[in-house]
This record gives structure tokens, C-alpha cells and sequence, in this order.
């Protein structure tokens, strides 16, 4: 990895996400941020929603992260500029009541991921689906506004219910098909940086202010973390 140019570390949660945003990030600060650089920490999984993730050590485990990419490449501090987390929601902020029983069995896998509801295959399932819930919520809330990991500036964007149902219209994507998938869309918008900014302007949150706090009211409301949409445009106009 050459260190003449700053890096941003985005934190993602696997493999599918690295691939599906790699080629088109890598294009645009080729072309509009010269000086800086791009790198990814996979979490391998959900950190804010991660079963002993809590309020009081959330900020610490996205610093453990950070550092495992320095370690990893030989880095210090000083080379990143900027810490990107980009979250799946999950549907973290609906009801309790928005998490059921599908006593029909209608869906090859769980949790299912509705317009409105969360379906899980049993009824024991449904508590455990609720703790998640507010387990992530409580963990997000500690760190929309976080300034700061490891003195480093940190910021953190959304993709809901998931970035699979906004680069894909798939909330409920098979595993197996995730990687090939974020290689279709890492191919057609890889080189083209006009397109993939507009594509990612078009799934931000419908009749709402374009800023960072309008953007998190919103998919606190109702059953917004179950809708298709992603505030992650707002990077862009951040760092212009």
C-alpha cells in the first residue's frame, strides 16, 4: 500500500459490501480527491448489533477495528484522515409489535425483511429479534454524532434495510448470490462516477433535507428502517 496519499478507511460488515463499492469509490477519488486514498476493514458481521456490543464499549470495538487495519497494513494513525462506518439498519427502529410469527412458513429464510414487518420462524424468536433491535438502536444512537475514533474523524452513513435492498431492490438476498451480485453493480458503475452519484442521490430519503441530522430523524420514523433508502450521498457533498 503506497502512504503518500491520506487514507479513508471505510468499516463495512463483509466481503459484499468491499466489492459492490471498491470500483466506484476508487473512481471518484481518482478523479475529485487526488490526495486522499481508499481503503476497507470488513467486520465480518454487524458490530453496532453484535451480541456484547453496548453503549459503553461500541466506540471501542469501531476503534479495534481501525486498528486491526493498521496493524494488518503497517500503518500509523496519521495516515487516515477520515473513519467511514457504512451500517446496515436492519429495521433496528420499528415497533416491537413490527417483529412477528410467520406461522405460515413462507419465506426460505429468517429474520424476512418486510415493507412494514420483520418475520422470524418462531415465536421464541420474536424477543430475540426485539433485543437486537434495541441493542442496535441504543449502539447507533451513541455514535451518529460520535466527531471522533482514536482521535480520528468519524463519520457514519446507512444503507436500509440493507445495502443489498438498495443497490439490488432485494432486502432478502440469498448469501450465495451477494457477492456476484455486488460484482454486477461494481462493474456498471465502476468507471462511471456520474452515474453511480446519481444512482446513490436517487435512494436518499424522498422530501427530506439534505443533512446529516434530517436524514437520521427520518429513518427513526414509522417503519423507515425497513424502507429502501441510503443517506450515503451525503459523504460526497461533506467532502467536496
Amino acid at each position: 500500500m503506497g502512504k503518500t496519499r491520506k487514507i479513508c478507511l471505510f468499516i463495512v460488515e463483509g466481503i459484499a459490501d468491499e466489492s459492490s463499492l471498491a470500483l466506484p469509490l476508487q473512481n471518484i477519488f481518482d478523479s475529485y480527491y487526488k490526495q486522499k486514498g481508499i481503503e476497507f476493514q470488513i467486520t465480518h458481521g454487524d458490530i453496532t448489533s453484535r451480541n456484547g456490543t453496548t453503549v459503553q464499549n461500541i466506540v471501542a470495538k469501531i476503534g479495534k477495528a481501525v486498528t486491526n487495519f493498521l496493524n494488518r497494513h503497517h500503518l500509523q494513525k496519521k495516515d487516515i484522515y477520515q473513519v467511514v462506518q457504512i451500517v446496515d439498519m436492519d429495521g433496528a427502529y420499528i415497533e416491537n409489535s413490527g417483529v412477528v410469527f410467520d406461522a405460515s412458513k413462507s419465506f426460505s429464510q429468517y429474520p424476512f425483511y418486510g415493507e412494514n414487518k420483520i418475520f422470524v420462524q418462531s415465536p421464541e424468536k420474536i424477543s430475540l429479534l426485539q433485543e437486537r433491535n434495541c441493542r442496535k438502536s441504543q449502539n447507533l444512537e451513541r455514535i451518529i454524532s460520535l466527531p471522533q475514533v482514536m482521535g480520528i474523524p468519524y463519520d457514519i452513513y446507512y444503507f436500509s434495510c440493507n445495502m443489498d435492498h438498495v443497490l439490488h431492490d432485494n432486502a432478502n438476498m440469498d448469501d450465495t448470490k451477494k457477492v456476484d451480485e455486488a460484482e454486477k453493480f461494481a462493474d456498471k458503475f465502476g468507471n462511471d462516477s456520474e452515474g453511480f452519484l446519481g444512482f446513490i442521490e436517487s435512494v436518499y430519503p424522498k422530501s427530506v433535507d439534505c443533512n446529516k441530522e434530517k436524514s437520521w430523524e427520518y429513518i427513526r420514523m414509522k417503519n423507515n428502517s425497513l424502507t429502501r433508502c441510503s443517506n450515503f450521498i451525503l459523504f460526497f457533498d461533506h467532502n467536496q
